[in-house]
C-alpha cells in the first residue's frame, strides 16, 4: 500500500496554490461557504468541513487507498476519483445523493450543513 502525497506550497506541483488566503480556506479552516443550486442560480450556504473531526481522516484515508495507481498520476486525478466514490450510485461510495422523493435511509441534500456525520457514518458503516 502506498500514498501519493500533493503539496499546495511546492511551486513545482500540480496542486500548487499562490494565495495564502486560498490555502487557509481549503485546509485549516473547519467552517466555510459552498455554494449549491445551479449554474443560473446559485446559493451560498455555511459548510462545517470537520476535518478534525473524530474518523474523518480515517474516512478520507480508507477512500484514498481504494485508489489505483492511475488514479493517482495527479492531483486532479486523485480529485476525480474521489468525487466518484463519495457520489455513489451503487451503494458503495460515501453518499448517494438524491433530491427526489422520500429520504428514509438518508437525509434530504438540502439539510446537510457539515461533512463530518456524513463521513462518520460511512466509516462506521463500513468499519463495523
Amino acid at each position: 500500500s502506498s500514498l501519493a502525497s500533493y503539496s499546495v506550497y511546492c511551486s513545482g506541483d500540480d496542486a500548487y496554490v499562490e494565495n495564502e488566503a486560498v490555502i487557509r480556506e481549503c485546509l485549516t479552516d473547519d467552517v466555510g461557504t459552498i455554494w449549491r443550486g445551479t449554474h443560473r442560480q446559485m446559493t451560498p450556504l455555511l459548510w462545517e468541513y470537520g476535518q478534525y473531526e473524530e474518523s474523518c481522516l480515517e474516512a478520507a484515508l480508507s477512500l484514498l487507498q481504494t485508489l489505483t495507481a492511475d488514479e493517482c498520476r495527479s492531483a486532479s486525478s486523485v480529485s476525480r476519483a474521489i468525487v466518484a466514490r463519495v457520489n455513489s450510485r451503487d451503494g458503495t461510495g460515501v453518499l448517494m445523493g438524491s433530491f427526489k422523493g422520500k429520504h428514509a435511509t438518508g437525509m434530504h441534500p438540502c439539510r446537510w450543513n457539515g461533512s463530518a456525520p456524513i463521513l462518520q457514518r460511512f466509516y462506521r458503516t463500513r468499519t463495523s
